[in-house]
């Protein structure tokens, strides 16, 4: 990987000014699907392979700077629909995605906490996804456990009038 590439990198998770939501998109890697349109012979399983490494790559080189990226979105404020809010949610996600790759019982710890937490849907689904594809211990739990709670919050997302019941349920 080149020096270059992991300054550029380092420099946008270090970025406070800019908006969270061009940061968020700045950091975010082409899709399997993207990189496999780009080739004449798609080989999926180097294209998933490469991506995974490239993840894993920055993730050991930038820990401290992706769990300060994790640290600084994760205000705890009322759900909001703002889009500041739905940046900070992204930012945070992301962060966290690249931190899983290091299969860390640290980054593991926060990956089971942002999910116990159900503070809201977005951040329950992005750490469910990441414990589903993981190797930890407390994954089939984990997953019962949604498993378990999956009609309430399907409920809560098909019905409006649900809305109540799910905030009283600290679902949303």
């Amino acid at each position: 990987m080149p020096q270059e590439y992991t300054q550029a990198f380092a420099q946008v998770l270090d970025d406070t000014e800019s908006d969270k939501a061009l940061l968020a998109e700045i950091l975010t890697l082409p899709t399997e699907s993207y990189l496999g349109d780009q080739m004449d012979v798609v080989d999926v399983d180097a294209i998933h392979r490469a991506r995974e490494s490239l993840k894993q790559y920055l993730a050991k080189e930038l820990k401290g700077e992706l769990l300060g990226l994790y640290q600084a979105n994760s205000a705890q404020e009322a759900y909001s629909i703002s889009s500041a809010s739905i940046a900070r949610r992204s930012l945070r996600n992301l962060s966290l995605d690249y931190l899983m790759q290091l299969h860390d019982a640290e980054v593991n710890a926060l990956c089971i906490e942002q999910y116990l937490a159900q503070h809201n849907m977005t951040d329950v689904i992005a750490a469910l996804s990441l414990i589903a594809h993981s190797n930890m211990d407390e994954r089939e739990a984990l997953l019962s456990d949604f498993t378990r709670v999956g009609s309430t919050i399907s409920w809560c997302w098909i019905s409006g009038s649900a809305y109540r019941l799910c905030q009283n349920a600290k679902i949303l």
